[in-house]
């Protein structure tokens, strides 16, 4: 179900639960003093209880952190140690699909395993959600502001296959905690004006568009996040802008999602007019992933003079291409997809700082393309 990174603990030894529900025998790293090399063994039903038992609690409630609430309280039924421990664990997981479409049961068991729950501070907490009812949206968002009362640090929300509106509770949005937020499959709305949520450092947004009554939504989430440094997009339509001073890593990517997003983006693309490209504005960009439409007609990057390392992958729009690589000229090491028959002739742009580049392309002309390149890049040392 889950592991304890070794390099994270302070001891050697790192044992790997397994809920005896799913007739599976639990694994044990051993790593020795002074090597990296880590062994992996068996746990015999002998030696179980005494690995518990020598094992401190800090990385016992690790531990069951990672696992999914339901998991973590099947777990502590091995012991009265861990029937005591399991209270304290700082991260809460559910999965909706775990109750057999139960919806009564799982709410009950969110409710009373987040009551019994004496974490200080809360870690994490998932929620992967099937949600067939309109009123289960009231439920989800009381969960999330009991989170935030605890001081939550990580929120991730799924939901399978189909689009969900929940109104996020007010206090998400101005949360002094929350450090990563990831939504999935989700109709933002009911956004507040005033955001700011101070130490949200990464940001996920897979699917999320806003709703038809408030296109800004991820606009004024965007704009609440004074400090964020990570940021990934994947969704059908990117139709807000991307101006983040202090962000230092973004991926952004053009695909597909259901056939019910892929209906939707459509009409929001009609109706919100988003025929005009978004504009991203990240001076303090290193790292930059893009993919698909994501890199041409769909957005406008500005210049990004700290680019580091960037992956890019361009396919559509020939002369928005010529604009785009002019936003990349102070990468140092650049991974290029280009999918394209015709050519652009990047000439003029100069990369002054690139050193490594990797081509793909299926162009039949890459040798013009290579050459161009070759030509810009004054500090270039390998090319592959």
């Amino acid at each position: 179900e889950f592991c304890c990174d070794h390099h994270n603990c302070c001891c050697y030894c790192c044992f790997v639960f397994i809920s005896p529900l799913r007739s599976m025998k639990p694994f044990r790293f051993l790593q020795s003093a002074g090597s990296n090399r880590v062994e992996l063994s068996l746990v015999t039903n002998s030696s179980y209880m005494d690995i518990i038992s020598h094992l401190p609690d800090d990385l016992l409630l690790r531990i069951l952190s990672f696992s999914t609430t339901k998991d973590t309280i099947a777990t502590s039924l091995l012991s009265k140690r861990l029937r005591s421990l399991w209270t304290l664990a700082p991260g809460l997981g559910y999965d909706e699909s775990n109750h057999n479409g139960d919806y009564e049961r799982f709410t009950k068991f969110v409710h009373k395993s987040f009551v019994s729950n004496k974490a200080p501070v809360l870690e994490r907490l998932h929620l992967s959600l099937v949600t067939k009812y309109l009123f289960e949206v009231e439920d989800i968002a009381q969960w999330i502001h009991l989170a935030v009362s605890h001081h939550l640090q990580e929120l991730r929300i799924k939901f399978r296959s189909k689009q969900v509106s929940v109104s996020l509770p007010s206090s998400l949005y101005t949360s002094e905690t929350l450090q990563r937020l990831t939504l999935i499959n989700y109709l933002l709305r009911d956004v507040p004006v005033h955001v700011l949520i101070p130490s949200l450092k990464t940001l996920s947004l897979k699917f999320v568009t806003c709703s038809f009554s408030d296109k800004m939504s991820l606009q004024r989430l965007l704009s609440g996040c004074p400090n964020l440094e990570e940021l990934s997009v994947e969704q059908d339509i990117i139709g807000f802008n991307i101006v983040l001073l202090s962000l230092q890593r973004l991926n952004i990517s053009h695909k597909s999602g259901s056939k019910e997003f892929w209906a939707l983006g459509k009409i929001v693309k009609k109706y919100f007019g988003l025929h005009r490209p978004c504009v991203i504005d990240v001076p303090s960009l290193k790292y930059l992933k893009s993919s698909g439409t994501a890199s041409s007609n769909f957005c406008q990057i500005e210049n990004m003079p700290e680019l580091v390392r960037a992956d890019v992958d361009l396919t559509l729009g020939v002369s928005t291409h010529k604009k785009f690589l002019r936003a990349l000229t102070s990468v140092h090491h650049l991974t290029l997809c280009w999918h394209m028959k015709q050519v652009v002739n990047p000439s003029g742009r100069i990369f002054n700082q690139l050193v490594h580049l990797v081509l793909y392309t299926s162009s039949g002309h890459y040798s013009d393309l290579v050459t161009c390149m070759l030509q810009d890049s004054p500090k270039l040392r390998g090319a592959y």
